[in-house]
């Protein structure tokens, strides 16, 4: 498969623009610490591959062997990133960290920020690097086809052309090669690519509009659990995006220090939040109204300890 796959990648008809933006594209989502580190950057960069018309192929065999490498220079990642966070560029990366959507990519992390830059370095050294070896095999080819009678004779055998596609992957078809060497860039964009990323958008909308209710509710249980250290019940919550106003029903935190009664409870809460603070990590009230409000009232069933 790993033949083929460079076979192909020779043979085939990727533009230098499409092999180096795979060889980019691979490499830095190999260099991504994980989900919890650089989700979307992940997702970022992986919605890139598919819609920009790069090579898959490629981008599949650097991104595998980028994943390794960066396991391997984790250390050093860290260390590129801490020089990128907390030196001269320091003013530009918090921009980032603090603006919509890219405060999502994880860039706080040092060891995100360095791999990135380093999976950017090492993507357009191997990118710049497997142009100039496909370039020549496609000249040598080339040469071949106008100059050697014997190349042709053999290249037009039935079982030459079957051995290669089993063996090299598939040729340029009806294009030579001395034209593939003059096509530079190609189309920038994947048809299909576009057609995915917007089924993706649609459903990701879809989700927000219908089920973000039962999400919301299990991230913001969970996460006041893990900053009141127990148990936190919550009946439901919802978040309208576009009018700004988070609601909240049926709150109960119970008291981690006597977990028989709620240290705070509410019938409801509905409050203004900044959909950009969202995008930023944050969540920025402006105005709390609580209905019902209690402390110290009994619980019917225990809390439990948390954390």
């Amino acid at each position: 498969m790993l033949i083929r796959s460079i076979g192909k990648t020779l043979r085939g008809k990727a533009t230098p623009f499409q092999i180096i933006l795979a060889c980019v594209l691979g490499s830095m989502i190999g260099f991504v610490p994980g989900l919890a580190q650089g989700g979307g950057l992940l997702f970022a960069l992986a919605l890139l591959l598919i819609l920009l018309n790069a090579n898959l192929g490629v981008a599949a065999l650097v991104g595998a062997g980028a994943k390794l490498i960066a396991l391997a220079l984790t250390p050093v990642s860290f260390m590129v990133g801490r020089a990128l966070l907390d030196g001269p560029t320091q003013p530009l990366f918090a921009w980032a960290i603090n603006a919509p959507v890219l405060a999502l990519f994880g860039l706080d992390y040092y060891v995100t920020t360095g791999g990135a830059a380093i999976g950017l370095v090492l993507g357009l050294g191997v990118g710049f690097g497997l142009v100039a070896v496909v370039k020549g095999f496609r000249r040598k080819m080339a040469s071949l086809e106008e100059n050697s009678e014997a190349y042709k004779r053999y290249a037009g055998k039935w079982w030459v052309r079957l051995l290669a596609f089993l063996f090299i992957g598939g040729g340029p078809g009806k294009v030579s090669y001395s034209q593939m060497l003059d096509k530079r860039i190609g189309n920038p964009v994947r048809p299909l690519g576009l057609a995915l990323v917007v089924l993706v958008v649609a459903l990701l909308w879809i989700v927000q509009a219908f089920a973000s209710g039962p999400i919301l509710t299990a991230a913001l249980v969970s996460g006041l659990e893990q900053a009141n250290g127990a148990t936190v019940d919550l009946s439901n919550a919802d978040m309208d995006l576009k009018g700004g106003r988070l609601t909240i029903t049926g709150l109960a935190m119970a008291d981690p220090n006597n977990l028989a009664t709620d240290i705070f409870r509410a019938a409801s809460l509905e409050a203004n939040i900044s959909g950009a603070d969202l995008l930023r990590r944050r969540v920025g009230m402006d105005t709390v109204v609580v209905k019902e409000a209690s402390s110290g009232a009994q619980r019917t069933v225990p809390g439990r300890l948390i954390g």
